[in-house]
């Protein structure tokens, strides 16, 4: 069985050769002994309490070899992996960028969309619900929409100061948060460069044996260089709000040209970060509960600075509620970091 995978069989392949010979195995049989490691003389020990789930050396002989079964993994974890990759890439069109991530303004289930054939065989792409089926609307039609939608949710410079100070602040605490993290790993790396000095003094001074030392020596190693990574890691991490300077206010703007110049993956996180709750769209016009805390603050600020308060972010989005309890301002530093740090920061980065 593993011999036939290695050469390029299938398990589908595999699994009709051995009913050919009189064996009867599962699909997930099939799968489940190509992954097992019993054959390769290994044992799988299943973590209890505090120990960890281990593989030991078993006292049985291997009937595979150890190259051969790591072969077989990445042959099965190749096309498990090209499989996933090719699902989801069938699923993403360039003319369906709504697809999965709006809702039917009629019964409010999730809209799918698909290709019809014209009379002289070009196709014509429409979302349509499958639950009422009472909405179908041209997808050139929603797409241009959202496009419009999109561009009328623009705001001044001076709106765009003022939210970089309040990202600013709000921001401040993960800096924080960074640099008590890195001067954490700076103790514990010295800690244990201290440990292992200890661990050569008492293995000179004869007062450990070599296998206390071996062990010793190799768990301090480890986690320095756990530590030394993890420090690393931290000095690689930019500053958020240079990040968010650099890449988030750019999209700010024009959020319109951001969606156009995105691919469809680039555009559904988008508008589902612009649309967190229910987000429907008709043959005129697109409505949510509400939009992102984040541009909803800058919008209104906007608004404030023009003298339009009072109006609707745009001509063609309807949003069943606009009041924000207390004005624009966030209430605190700690009661908006959960959601404006995270959305304006994730937003723009990902």
């Amino acid at each position: 069985m593993f011999k036939h995978i290695s050469l390029g069989n299938t398990q589908s392949e595999v699994r009709r050769s051995l009913k050919d010979e009189g064996f009867k195995v599962s699909k997930t049989g099939v799968s489940k002994i190509l992954r097992n490691k019993v054959y390769v003389g290994k044992i799988v020990v299943p973590e209890l309490d505090d120990e960890p789930l281990r593989v030991i050396d078993g006292i049985h002989d291997a009937i595979i070899d150890e190259d051969l079964f790591s072969k077989v993994q990445d042959i099965i974890e190749g096309r498990a992996n090209h499989k996933k990759m090719h699902s989801n890439k069938s699923r993403l069109r360039d003319e369906l960028p709504l697809r999965g991530v709006v809702k039917c303004s009629k019964c409010n289930e999730m809209m799918t969309g698909s290709p019809s054939k014209g009379r002289h065989g070009k196709k014509y792409f429409y979302y349509h619900c499958n639950f009422c089926h009472q909405e179908r609307i041209p997808a050139p039609k929603a797409n241009a929409l959202i496009e419009e939608c999109l561009g009328n949710l623009s705001f001044t410079e001076n709106a765009n100061t003022i939210y970089k100070m309040m990202v600013k602040e709000l921001l401040s605490g993960d800096e924080n948060e960074l640099k008590k993290k890195k001067l954490e790993q700076e103790e514990g790396i010295k800690n244990t460069e201290a440990r292992i000095t200890k661990t050569q003094d008492l293995y000179i001074d004869g007062k450990i044996d070599e296998s206390t030392y071996t062990e010793s020596m190799k768990r301090y190693r480890d986690s320095k260089l756990k530590m030394e990574e993890s420090q690393e890691a931290i000095n690689r991490t930019p500053s958020r709000y240079r990040e968010w300077l650099k890449t988030g206010v750019n999209a700010m703007k024009n959020l319109s040209e951001q969606y156009k110049s995105s691919n469809v993956q680039g555009k559904q996180n988008l508008l589902v970060s612009i649309f967190p709750e229910n987000f429907s769209i008709s043959e005129k016009n697109c409505r949510t509960p509400r939009i992102n805390d984040v541009l909803r603050y800058i919008l209104q600020i906007n608004n404030e600075l023009t003298q339009k308060i009072g109006e609707n972010f745009s001509s063609n989005l309807e949003i069943s509620s606009l009041v924000e309890p207390g004005g624009v301002e966030p209430p605190s530093k700690q009661g908006r970091t959960g959601t404006s740090t995270c959305l304006s920061y994730d937003w723009f980065l990902t």
